[in-house]
């Protein structure tokens, strides 16, 4: 049996769109080196003693700091601003920072462990303040801030040659 089919030269396929963003990165960015660089310095300043961690204790810009909490200011951080380059699955991690920063300043300024919160973090009721803030900030920037972008389209196009005759 004879059929007829075209041979196909090449398939092109174009795509494209507008990048997805959020503010709610810049946010995350912003917080993250703010965190990141107040916990470098209070570390710098208490140095690194693994047998002594909550001991070397100073303060940076009127907060006082151990060695734990440079460690966790780091910490949280750079985690913000991983989430910061992800802006839809980054919020996700940035409300869940926002959230424990939240937290740990209600158990701050609560007093809920007041001689624990000292003794291993060093924090006094200004710190619980600025935990507050700090997560009030991220928790409302991750979940209100909206996210742009993410149309895409796709083009196909082919290229056929003649006919073919088996």
């Amino acid at each position: 049996m004879w059929t007829r089919r075209d041979t196909v030269i090449e398939d092109e396929v174009a795509s494209g769109g507008s990048p997805v963003w959020s503010p709610a990165q810049i946010v995350a960015v912003v917080l993250g080196i703010a965190a990141t660089a107040f916990g470098a310095v209070a570390l710098a300043r208490t140095g690194i003693h693994p047998n002594a961690l909550p001991d070397p204790r100073t303060t940076v810009l009127g907060f006082p700091h151990t060695q734990v909490l440079a460690y966790a200011e780091i910490a949280f951080g750079l985690l913000m601003i991983i989430a910061g380059m992800a802006p839809v699955a980054g919020t996700s991690l940035m409300s869940f920072l926002g959230a424990v920063a939240l937290a740990l300043g209600v158990v701050v300024v609560a007093k809920v462990w007041p001689a624990r919160m000292a003794h291993w973090l060093g924090v006094a009721p200004n710190d619980g303040w600025l935990f507050l803030a700090v997560g009030g900030v991220a928790l409302l920037a991750a979940l209100m801030l909206p996210v742009f972008g993410g149309s895409t389209y796709a083009h196909r196009r082919r290229r056929v040659v003649g006919p073919n005759t088996y």
